[in-house]
């Protein structure tokens, strides 16, 4: 199986949350099932982005959260197939960050999403891919 974590699920890792712990349950579930959790070069520059911005801090500082936070999770780096890809992804109202997501889950053959974003959940859903947003 393989898995596709978005920004939203990952800061719930970085930022203890009230989803932040059915979302550690849920993704050690998945680590012992072998899943192939993935997110691409998006979700590492959204989230050492939160980071920094939250304590401001520099990269440096937060680099050790930052790898704590992305731990188990694989980086695809960011390619001409997945941003042309969400230039036409579907629903248009969809905005830009999460067309690029829902499009690299796509290019990526993802069997599932992991978001906590209503709108991304949707249009995932949409596109044929099931949605967990551990609660």
């Amino acid at each position: 199986m393989r898995v596709y974590v978005d920004s939203s699920a990952i800061l719930k890792r970085a930022f203890l949350e009230a989803e932040s712990l059915p979302l550690a349950e849920e993704i050690d579930r998945l680590h012992l099932d072998k899943a192939l959790l993935v997110s691409t070069s998006l979700a590492w520059t959204e989230v050492a982005r939160a980071l920094r911005n939250r304590v401001g801090a520099t990269y440096q500082e937060i680099a050790d959260d930052l790898r704590t936070a992305m731990l188990g999770i694989a980086e695809h780096p960011l390619d001409f197939e997945i941003m042309n890809f969400a230039r036409r992804v579907e629903p248009n109202r969809l905005r830009s960050l999460d067309a690029i997501h829902l499009a690299a889950a796509i290019a990526l053959d993802a069997d599932l999403m992991i978001t906590y974003d209503a709108r991304l959940a949707e249009a995932t859903t949409a596109n044929g891919i099931r949605v967990s947003s551990p609660a």
